[in-house]
This record gives structure tokens, C-alpha cells and sequence, in this order.
């Protein structure tokens, strides 16, 4: 693949060029099937002064890595180092190495990549309250159509642009990044795209480290089975060769915990995981919803919103997938709430009733996974971020580890009504 940036105080602009042995369709997160739709990206930040060769070259492979088949070929020269670490990690060159060229040094701010919703809130909680928040605001593409038409870019800027009145730094970056990737609807090819405009800003900002709202699930459980080592640790490596450390300060959470964290805080109310609805509410009508919701009524005690339980019908997709799912992304949480909440008489009891677990298997999903904090927070860090977790959040027991390290979702499902 060939790769150029052109670069201005506001704007930069990726161009894209597959090479003959690249290929168009691959695997992105989760191994989720990804096609490139387009070949150039457009990004307006505040960038100003000088960009160091090997963000560019990051900031490349977040976004198209997974068509790469032997080499990048960029517009300008890498660090040895960072070359040396691509090769390592990823299996193939990028070129050209300009050994005049050092490697970028850490500075001493951490940005949080910030998309409003309950994750990334949490993680900036447990974080030093002087860490700007830098969020990717989508754009639509001049070239590559938009099939995801309900998606609220609008409404998610909104909601962050309300952190500045808490006296918090908030940078927003916009991109039409997500319209080079469609699976079918505009995506990221890798999960750190989610970081890319703290990459772009990252000499402007003088970052040192890189923070996401990643929780347990995509941390340690991505296709539903635990795994000791995290995932991205490839990734790691190459934020760690440009002086960003990756930091995931709430990968030992589950949104349980992440909701009730963000509900002791100043931000209670503020936040938005549904990318539908309006300004005024939510969608209440997808899974993003169902989860949110769910996890207010387990924690008051109460029956889910009426407006969802009205919208979430028995022919409505997010019930089938629930009724009829098997190994469904999360699937810890959705048993943890369906265990706690009160549906019958609605569609979604027959989900409950697939579920062939006690309760008790699940009371690990409201606490902490601590042994996340040392694979996942720079030691500088650690007890600043442990206690933030855990003036609210309990920390697992010896049980909770064993169950947790045990857990294979594909077995967590009974068999479904019709068979």
C-alpha cells in the first residue's frame, strides 16, 4: 500500500493507493469482514506546527492496516525504530526508513480518546482531571455514500461539548476516517482508530499516553472466551515506539460497573451510548438501549423503560438476536441484567428463559477485575486509578477470578424455544 499525507495547520488528508498483492476485503475487529470503500480521508483539528512521521505512519495503519499485505510505503521517512517495531508486530515493512530520523518522545499529558458514552466517562473519572478529552466526530464523505443514515454524529458532540462546563479540556477532531471502511455501514478497520484524532494532535497536545474507554469484555473476552493476555497487545507495542503509552484504565469493568461509577459523579445523566436518537432521548429501540437501560432498572430496582419494552417487539431484530443468539458479544452483562430485571409478560422473558445459570454465577460482572490495572495503567498511575475504581466499585473475590477466567459464552445459552 501506498500512503500520503497532506498537511495543513487545520486539515490533513490521507491518500490511499493499493499496491497489486494488497487486498480490498479483509478481517477487522473482531474478525468482522471489512472491504475498503474509499481511498482518501479528511481530518480538521487544531494540528498546527509539525507532525512527527511516525504518527502519520500509526495513524495509517489504525486506519487501513488490515489490507496490507507486505509493505506501507508512506510519502515521507519513519524512525528506524518504529519501523523495526511494525515488522515485529504486524509482519510487514514500512518504508522509507530515514535513519537521520529519532523516535518521538513521550510527553507528559495523557488524552482520553472520548466518544461521550458511559466507558469513556469512567475512564476519565479514574484519570487525572487535567487529561483533555479528544473526540473523533464523524463526517460525512464527499465520495463513499452513506449507509448508516441514523447514526447521530451531531447529537455525540453534543454531549461532549457539555464536559467543557465541568471545567474539563475538550478537543474535537472531525473525520470522514470511518467512510474508508464499510462492513456494510461506515466502521473502523482496527479498534485504535477510535484514537485518531489523539493521534493527530498528539505533538500539539504533548501526549505521553493514550487512554479508551475499553472495558472486560473487548479487553479480555472479545470473541466471548476469556483470555489471559489482553487483546491489542501488537498495538501496545507500536503506541508504545511513537510515546504513547495505551492506557485502558477501566479494562477490569464491565459496563455494570462503568454505569454506576459515571452515576456517583458530577457527570450523572450526561452521557449517551445510543448513536440514534435525538437530541432530547435516546432511540430505545436498539441494543445499545436495551443494555443501558437494563443496567438503570437492575441497579433502581425497577421495570426497563416503557418505551423500550413497547419498541422491542417479538419480531424486533435486537429481540430475535437475543432470543435466538448464542455466542452474543457482551453476553456476560446480558445475563447478569436479565437475571435482575423483571420481564414477564414481554418477549425478551424467553431470552431469560435460555439462560440456565443461577444467579450467583454472574455477580462478578458489578465488580472489579483488579489484575487488569497492572497489564492495562503505567505504575505511576495504579493506585490513583485503583482507588477512583474502588470507592465505588468492589473488588472481585477469589470465586469471581476462577468464574471469570472460566468464562466461554458459547456454553451460556440453553437451547431456544423452537427446537
Amino acid at each position: 500500500m501506498r500512503a500520503s499525507w497532506r498537511v495543513g495547520e487545520a486539515v490533513a488528508t490521507l491518500d490511499l493507493r493499493l499496491d497489486p498483492d494488497d487486498r480490498a476485503v479483509s478481517s477487522g475487529q473482531e474478525g468482522a469482514r471489512v472491504r475498503l470503500a474509499g481511498t482518501e480521508s479528511r481530518f480538521e483539528a487544531e494540528i498546527g506546527g509539525t507532525v512527527h512521521p511516525d504518527l502519520f505512519a500509526l495513524l495509517t495503519l489504525a486506519l487501513a492496516g488490515p489490507f496490507i499485505a507486505s509493505r506501507l510505503d508512506l510519502d515521507r521517512g519513519v524512525s528506524p525504530e518504529f519501523a523495526d517495531e511494525v515488522a515485529n508486530a504486524l509482519g510487514f515493512a514500512v518504508r522509507p526508513v530515514d535513519r537521520s530520523t529519532s523516535p518521538r518522545s513521550s510527553g507528559g499529558t495523557i488524552g482520553i480518546s472520548f466518544g461521550g458514552g458511559t466507558d469513556s466517562t469512567a475512564a476519565a473519572l479514574a484519570l487525572p482531571a487535567n487529561s483533555p478529552l479528544i473526540h473523533l466526530r464523524r463526517l460525512s464523505s464527499r465520495r463513499v455514500p452513506n449507509l448508516h443514515t441514523r447514526y447521530r454524529a451531531d447529537v455525540l458532540e453534543a454531549v461532549v461539548k457539555q464536559f467543557s462546563g465541568f471545567g474539563r479540556q475538550v478537543h474535537i477532531g472531525y473525520s470522514d476516517c470511518e467512510f474508508l471502511v464499510a462492513a456494510p455501514h461506515p466502521t473502523l478497520a482496527s479498534w485504535p482508530g477510535i484514537a485518531a484524532i489523539s493521534i493527530l494532535l498528539a505533538d500539539r497536545l504533548d501526549l505521553g499516553g493514550i487512554a479508551v474507554g475499553a472495558v472486560l469484555g473487548s479487553a479480555y473476552m472479545p470473541n466471548g472466551r476469556f483470555r489471559e493476555i489482553p487483546a491489542g497487545e501488537a498495538w501496545r507495542r507500536l503506541f508504545d515506539a511513537v510515546g504513547l503509552t495505551l492506557i485502558r484504565p477501566v479494562a477490569g469493568l464491565t459496563e455494570v460497573s462503568t454505569s454506576r461509577i459515571v452515576a456517583a459523579s458530577p457527570y450523572r445523566g450526561m452521557t449517551r451510548s445510543c448513536t440514534f436518537g435525538g437530541p432530547d432521548a435516546p432511540c430505545f429501540s436498539c441494543m445499545k438501549c436495551l443494555r443501558k437501560e437494563l443496567v438503570v432498572a437492575a441497579a433502581a430496582g425497577r421495570e426497563p423503560d416503557r418505551r423500550l419494552l413497547r419498541n422491542l417487539t417479538a419480531d424486533h431484530p435486537v429481540t430475535r438476536e437475543l432470543v435466538a443468539g448464542t455466542a452474543i458479544p457482551g453476553l456476560n452483562v446480558i445475563e447478569y441484567l436479565l437475571n435482575r430485571v423483571d420481564l414477564r409478560g414481554h418477549p425478551l422473558e424467553a431470552a431469560v428463559e435460555r439462560l440456565r445459570h443461577p444467579r450467583e454465577d454472574t455477580e462478578w460482572v458489578g465488580r472489579h477485575f483488579y489484575p487488569a490495572i497492572p497489564e492495562n495503567v503505567p505504575k505511576r498511575l495504579r493506585r490513583d486509578v485503583t482507588d477512583a475504581i474502588h470507592s465505588v466499585v468492589e473488588p472481585m473475590t477469589p470465586g469471581d477470578l476462577e468464574l471469570v477466567r472460566s468464562w466461554d459464552s458459547t456454553s451460556r445459552f440453553g437451547p431456544s424455544a423452537d427446537r
